[in-house]
């Protein structure tokens, strides 16, 4: 994946929308979202990063650390503390320490609303900070609650609040019933010119069948 997303032949970093762009870039970034910072090489952040700006996310959850925080509560519906907490990071310089001045605290709110709400309605800011700072605070990141039902080694990259299987199935779909469209559409026409073909033979056949008769009468 690292290597097709950089081939030149594909053009991914000024155009990523072509399947082979798209599908690289979700494994990168569901390893770079899924795995802790220790795990991940340095390529592999740093080729993330390149080509976020220029590709569409997709969600997946972090799996537990069970050596960091327990993320706050998020609250999915208060979308400007959210973005305060984007612009604290920013404004106190926290990517060059994020121990320092509450920016710990900032971030932790940007990651609970990130993991802990559904992408529908998430601003982009927050989905930016949280993409941008995860590296530079990973010593200080948290683990949100997701509760009982949740699968923490479940690996799939949803968009939209939607996870990649309700994504397959609704591309599955669609893909089953434009084939059908199409094999309708094949079929009618196929029908339509057999019966011109037919009509056109049975027109050839009266004219044939006049011609001697006019010309015994001649």
């Amino acid at each position: 994946a690292l290597f097709d997303i950089q081939n030149s032949n594909y053009a991914c970093k000024s155009n990523c929308t072509s399947d082979i762009c798209k599908t690289n870039y979700y494994i990168i970034q569901s390893h770079h979202d899924y795995c802790f910072y220790h795990e991940l090489s340095e390529l592999v952040t740093s080729v993330y990063h390149d080509y976020q700006p220029k590709c569409m996310d997709c969600h997946i959850h972090r799996k537990n650390n069970p050596d960091i925080y327990t993320c706050p509560v998020p609250d999915c519906s208060d979308e400007k503390s959210s973005i305060q907490a984007y612009n604290f990071l920013i404004l106190n310089q926290c990517k060059s320490d994020c121990s320092k001045n509450g920016c710990a605290y900032n971030f932790r709110t940007l990651r609970s609303v990130y993991d802990g709400c559904s992408g529908d309605s998430m601003n982009k800011l927050i989905k930016l900070g949280v993409n941008t700072y995860s590296d530079y605070c990973h010593a200080e990141d948290c683990n949100v609650d997701h509760g009982s039902g949740y699968d923490a080694n479940m690996l799939k990259c949803g968009f939209n609040g939607k996870s990649g299987a309700m994504l397959f199935a609704i591309i599955f779909t669609v893909s089953i019933v434009g084939i059908i469209l199409i094999g309708t559409v094949i079929f009618m026409t196929r029908g339509r010119q057999q019966r011109n073909q037919e009509q056109k033979k049975a027109a050839n056949f009266e004219a044939g069948q006049q011609v001697p008769t006019e010309n015994a009468l001649a």
